[in-house]
């Protein structure tokens, strides 16, 4: 009985210690929200060398993400060290609390690396490749397989009733992508995915528009980069919304289907919870904030 009641106390005293609100942790979220990367990892370092923060998962966590994010762009930083700080990271948070608390900048470490993969195997190295799936699996778990992280083109078959020698409108294309997209409602999401068994959120756009004879780069990040930015306000049914922390950091894209003066800007995409799904933009408390640009694939 006394051994009971110390363990109740013990887990007591250990969820006020981790799960309480504490300043200097909302700091580093939020300083990390905004980009500041340099910051959160000086920051970071500094409190895990605090005794009351060198068992604290964030720090680690933040610290992890940031140097991933540095990475990226500067040599001085490396993504093994952030995939080490991760693991540890993992180690201490046994209960994964923290792993579903931050499973949006997570999420974007777990893309991230898996265009690593898909860019490595592209130049032909793939043996790196290879490698770095076993350090993606060894982090996320067994997420996708391998072959699936790796394809970068969706077969484009026929659409039904298609005459080759008639162009299709511009106007047909957009109502054939809106039209192929809103079959999929309810298709899970599957990470990696790009088939009718399971999309991300890439793979859906990439797999809807190749249903109507345009080829999309794999990647959310790479389908911002090519097409031609336009003005919210000018948006119609068929172009691309791209959503992240800024334009130069783009997690999720989603197709238009609604946009107006008496409708509010909607979209069809693939989200990690309920797969294929229509979000009312401008009312969503989540993606409206992450919003960066729209693209269209499309001329007007």
């Amino acid at each position: 009985m006394i051994l009971r009641i110390s363990a109740i106390l013990f887990f007591i005293s250990f969820s006020i210690q981790f799960f309480a609100q504490d300043k200097k942790i909302d700091r580093l979220e939020m300083l990390y929200d905004q980009g500041n990367y340099k910051i959160v990892l000086r920051k970071s370092d500094k409190l895990l060398r605090n005794e009351k923060y060198k068992s604290h998962p964030s720090p680690i966590l933040f610290k992890a993400l940031s140097e991933y994010q540095l990475s990226k762009s500067n040599e001085r930083f490396s993504s093994s060290n952030a995939i080490y700080d991760y693991e540890q990271f993992l180690k201490l948070d046994s209960i994964f609390y923290y792993q579903k608390a931050y499973s949006n900048y997570i999420y974007d470490m777990q893309l991230g690396i898996a265009n690593e993969i898909r860019t490595l195997y592209e130049k032909g190295e793939k043996e790196k490749a290879k490698i770095k799936y076993d350090s993606f699996v060894r982090l996320f778990g067994n997420v996708a397989k391998f072959d699936e992280l790796i394809i970068t083109e969706v077969k484009v078959t026929p659409t039904e009733n298609l005459t080759p020698e008639v162009p299709l409108t511009t106007s047909k294309i957009r109502e054939g992508v809106i039209n192929e997209a809103k079959k999929h409602i309810g298709t899970p999401y599957k990470y990696g995915g790009v088939s009718t068994s399971g999309f991300d959120c890439s793979g859906f756009t990439q797999y809807v528009f190749s249903k109507n004879g345009k080829q999309l780069p794999r990647t959310a990040t790479l389908q911002g980069e090519t097409y031609k930015e336009i003005k919210l306000s000018k948006v119609q049914p068929g172009d691309l919304l791209f959503f992240g922390k800024s334009k130069n950091n783009i997690s999720h894209v989603g197709i238009v289907i609604s946009n107006g003066d008496k409708e509010p800007l909607t979209m069809i995409h693939a989200s990690t919870s309920r797969g294929i799904m229509i979000s009312n933009v401008d009312a969503d408390t989540y993606w409206k904030p992450k919003l960066q640009f729209a693209a269209t694939v499309l001329e007007p």
